[in-house]
């Protein structure tokens, strides 16, 4: 295992929620040393967006160019924080808004009682869904991790659902990134001849 995370362990029944930690990265972050469980990418305008599910965790990046915004939800997190543009260290309810090189991204955490969930909202595929259940030692019923997103011509939006059972409650995930932000970081992306 690299020595730039640090791993919780193994055991999915010891994970909890109260270990999670929100970050969005200006780069590129190797998600090798995690347990990669499921992943999709996807094309959106001249980029590229990849869904992760990580263990009770995920992660998405969208790419082009070299040009690299990296979403991580986990309880295993990279030392170096060189690029990190926003960070939650809790999963609280709270609401994040940021903007950089034109991107703007709006991101709501929080978590609800398992017994209250709702579906996902929109119409959903199966190209646009992953899903990964986990046993526990410690408990009947199984942690899952859901995601959903939609692309349409104007707007990335993915949820996410992380259920905890053994605490009874799922942890949940809203980010939105708007493609009139991402064209404008196209025109100044050639502009400045990247």
């Amino acid at each position: 295992m690299s020595q730039a995370f640090r791993p919780d362990s193994q055991d999915t029944s010891a994970h909890s929620s109260q270990d999670l930690k929100y970050m969005l990265f200006s780069s590129h972050i190797s998600l090798e040393p995690m347990q990669i469980l499921e992943r999709r990418t996807v094309p959106w305008a001249a980029w590229t967006i990849s869904f992760y599910i990580l263990g009770a965790s995920h992660a998405m990046c969208i790419t082009r160019d070299g040009r690299h915004f990296m979403e991580l939800l986990s309880c295993i997190y990279p030392n170096d924080d060189t690029n990190l543009l926003l960070k939650h260290d809790s999963v609280t309810e709270c609401r994040l808004v940021g903007n950089t090189d034109g991107i703007n991204h709006e991101i709501q955490l929080g978590t609800l009682p398992t017994a209250r969930i709702t579906p996902l909202c929109g119409r959903m595929t199966d190209n646009n869904w992953l899903e990964h259940a986990y046993m526990n030692s410690d408990h009947d019923d199984p942690s899952w991790t859901q995601l959903r997103w939609i692309l349409n011509s104007t707007s990335v939006y993915l949820e996410t659902l992380h259920s905890y059972p053994h605490e009874g409650i799922t942890v949940f995930s809203k980010t939105t990134i708007s493609k009139q932000d991402i064209a404008n970081l196209e025109s100044t992306h050639r502009e400045s001849g990247a």
